[in-house]
């Protein structure tokens, strides 16, 4: 074999073996803000932070947000800055599955509507807070009136603090 051969089958090597994990399941797509993860209806999902979760002293609550553009599904969660376990259907915290990009307002893409489900039963666990990360897991079940269920489950973040 010559040189060029070796040098490009040592290369693709590299890239099979080094992005793959061992289950088959990709790999957190990290960002600069951090990551959330959860098998959406036994699918296994990988959802980036697109920005920093933000704390709304108002309503004492912290924001965390991921979203695919590839698969267009996001998560995301009004959540209590404290370590603990909240339940999103008795505290008032909540969280929202959404399909379709959120940002296409008026369906400008021509890829169909945007539909949010609404927790109607599901928990959070912060695990660590401090000034600069929020980090926990969470499942919930989702619903929208017409359209029925959706199971989160196996959720786990972990997203930086939004700097004020």
């Amino acid at each position: 074999m010559n040189a060029r051969v070796k040098t490009f089958l040592l290369a693709i090597s590299f890239f099979v073996f080094t992005n793959c994990s061992k289950d088959g399941v990709e790999e957190p797509a990290r960002n600069e803000y951090g990551v959330l993860e959860a098998r959406i209806d036994g699918i296994q999902r990988i959802l980036p932070a697109i920005y920093g979760a933000p704390f709304n002293g108002i309503d004492d609550i912290i924001l965390i947000y991921g979203y695919n553009d590839d698969s267009e599904i996001g998560i995301s969660m009004q959540v209590p800055p404290a370590i603990g376990t909240y339940n999103f259907s008795e505290d008032a915290y909540s969280a929202t599955l959404t399909f379709g990009d959120p940002f296409d307002f008026f369906d400008q893409n021509n890829d169909g509507p945007t539909v949010d489900y609404f927790s109607v039963e599901g928990y959070v666990t912060i695990t660590k807070i401090d000034g600069e990360r929020v980090v926990g897991v969470f499942e919930f079940t989702a619903e929208q009136d017409y359209l029925g269920q959706r199971s989160v489950e196996e959720g786990k973040f972990d997203v930086l603090r939004q700097k004020n």
